[in-house]
């Protein structure tokens, strides 16, 4: 059991936060320069796993150059498919070491990148190869560029270490695959839990994602059976990346970067007089209980002054997304609690937007006057955060490969997954009926109506005839402007 899990493959899952687009938007509100995510750009996924989200960026973004680096040959092996169907996709199966030492040659050598990701990586390897993912953002981030790192946090997942260290302790003495190990580990915890166990009953969130079948197994093997699991300090992470050549900006969870929206009250005040980075990082982790973090840095920060900043938050052009509602209060879960806001502010942004795309500036001069541009700036980021809506891409995009990956992943999967979206230069979530529909719209573009619901109901395991009726009526409109469909 020794070394990160490479016996079982880890499922293909999307990440919005890695978005070029969602990444400038969240720097856009911060105060810094916007990258450019419409011209030509270079993009390399650390970790990429079996390459569903790179393939998903790489197909909304044909404009960017997108490179995946795994160490498991079964994740690469897979992955080889999307990249089959994208001439601006690569993957490349290697260690982080063979990378930065420079052992395994990434393609286009030399080209630094202008946004490196790591998802789900960080917290899971030992120290040594955090430290080479680190050489590979210094010697390959291009100056300007975003760095994206997602780990798991102190003080929200410090209660999990228990149980990874009980999970492990079991492993190892079990012959057989991580599989096995898994089955034996949670059946130990399940005893105890029956039994009365104090640590589960007083930390019930640690019961929750054992136990409740709602993580993928093969997902809770990589993630608790990896020996160098580690829960982190934000403050540690930023001064490594410092040591890097990068500064911390913010957080890709946008409303994160909101202390009006993220931390007590009581605590606001206390927590704006701390001047030092991080300390203050770390005093807003306590504050929220944060257990995952999704920091953003750069290669040099790119402060904007008030009007340059204000007319870039200005230019900002956002569309509706298929979750987005007509009407209504929104309110969005925070780590402190539901954060809500009255549908007087946010419903005239949603009815614009309905009826297409529009800039921010557009949004502040279409609203009722009484509210100020700062409560529509957090308006705006809270419909973001709840999937309603989503900075759109400059027109003209190449939509040819979005079909063509869309065309397998509906072909591939029966349940719940994810479209790619060049109009947004992201993806969109779709259930089972909706990947239904889609995909055999993706085989058959003439299909309309009735006989499009009959092709998706043949094909379909898992049939919802609202569900499928209300994404032929009002989904595939939408879908076909992203350009995840045939228009």
């Amino acid at each position: 059991m020794g070394g990160y899990i490479t016996d079982l493959v880890y499922p293909g899952l999307f990440h919005r936060e890695t978005a070029p687009r969602w990444m400038a938007a969240a720097v856009a509100a911060i105060g810094q320069k916007m990258p450019d995510c419409d011209g030509p750009f270079r993009y390399l996924d650390l970790g990429c796993g079996v390459g569903l989200n790179t393939a998903l960026l790489a197909a909304a973004n044909p404009q960017g150059r997108f490179v995946g680096v795994d160490m498991n040959p079964r994740h690469v092996e897979q992955a080889q498919a999307y990249a089959a169907l994208l001439p601006n996709l690569s993957f490349v199966q290697a260690g982080f070491d063979e990378v930065a030492d420079g052992r395994v040659e990434l393609p286009d050598a030399g080209q630094p990148f202008d946004f490196i990701v790591a998802q789900g990586v960080y917290s899971w390897i030992a120290p040594d190869r955090q430290a080479d993912l680190r050489r590979i953002v210094r010697d390959r981030l291009a100056p300007g560029g975003l760095a994206y790192l997602h780990y798991t946090a102190h003080p929200g997942h410090s209660v999990f270490a228990g149980a990874q260290a009980m999970m492990r302790r079991v492993a190892a003495t079990m012959q057989g695959d991580s599989a096995r190990a898994l089955s034996a580990s949670l059946a130990v915890l399940r005893g105890l839990e029956q039994g009365g166990a104090g640590y589960l009953h007083q930390h019930p969130a640690v019961g929750k994602m054992l136990f409740d079948g709602s993580v993928d197994a093969a997902a809770l093997a990589h993630d608790l059976l990896a020996p160098d699991w580690a829960a982190l300090h934000a403050a540690d992470v930023i001064e490594a990346m410092e040591d890097a050549g990068c500064a911390f900006v913010g957080s890709a969870a946008l409303l994160d970067n909101v202390d009006a929206l993220s931390v007590p009250g009581a605590a606001l005040d206390l927590i704006a007089r701390i001047g030092d980075l991080k300390a203050r990082e770390t005093a807003r982790d306590l504050a929220r209980n944060q257990s995952v973090r999704r920091d953003l840095y750069r290669r040099g920060l790119q402060g904007l002054p008030v009007e340059a900043y204000r007319a870039q938050l200005e230019a900002l052009r956002y569309g509706a997304l298929p979750a987005m509602r007509a009407s209504g209060d929104l309110t969005v879960a925070m780590p402190i609690g539901p954060i809500a806001v009255e549908a007087a502010l946010v419903d005239p942004i949603r009815a614009h937007l309905a009826r297409g795309a529009a800039s921010f500036h557009e949004l502040i001069a279409a609203h009722p006057a009484g509210h100020a541009p700062g409560a529509l700036i957090r308006a705006v980021l809270m419909l973001m955060a709840a999937g309603e809506i989503h900075p759109v891409a400059a027109d003209g995009a190449d939509g040819a490969g979005a079909l063509r990956l869309n065309r397998l992943l509906a072909e591939e999967g029966a349940g719940p997954g994810w479209l790619a979206a060049p109009g947004i230069g992201s993806a969109i979530a779709v259930d089972a009926t909706e990947m239904a529909v889609a995909g055999a719209l993706l085989s058959d573009p003439a299909l309309e109506g009735e006989a499009l619901l009959a092709a998706a109901r043949q094909d379909a395991q898992d049939w919802d005839e609202e569900r499928g009726a209300a994404a032929v009526r009002f989904g595939l409109p939408l879908w076909r402007a992203l350009g995840a469909v045939p228009a």
